[in-house]
């Protein structure tokens, strides 16, 4: 088993012991410290928003297991690209009329 996603994670929440807005019941498990990220809470399984100016935000997921299913929805759906200059892959942004 490769440990070093486990010590990533360990890594971050340490940081992030450290601001003002970090509940210690929170997992993070994509994005940045510094400019946002995704935690599951592990009160109530939600997934949450969390950045470091506004600290807690809101629910994107009422579980880990309906954001995933939803993230992959959106994948086949082609809801998703790939930005290939920074290898990430979100979704697009809808043209405004």
């Amino acid at each position: 088993m490769n440990f070093e996603f486990f010590q990533k994670i360990a890594e971050v929440i340490s940081l992030l012991e450290n601001s003002d807005g970090w509940k210690s019941y929170l997992i993070p498990f994509c994005g940045d410290p510094s400019s946002g990220l995704l935690a599951v809470n592990t009160r109530n399984g939600q997934v949450v928003e969390w950045d470091e100016d506004d600290g807690l935000g809101d629910a994107v997921a009422s579980s880990f297991t309906d954001f995933l299913e939803s993230y992959r929805n959106s994948l086949l759906e082609g809801h998703m690209e790939y930005l290939d200059e920074c290898g990430v892959v979100e979704k697009m942004k809808t043209n405004k009329k």
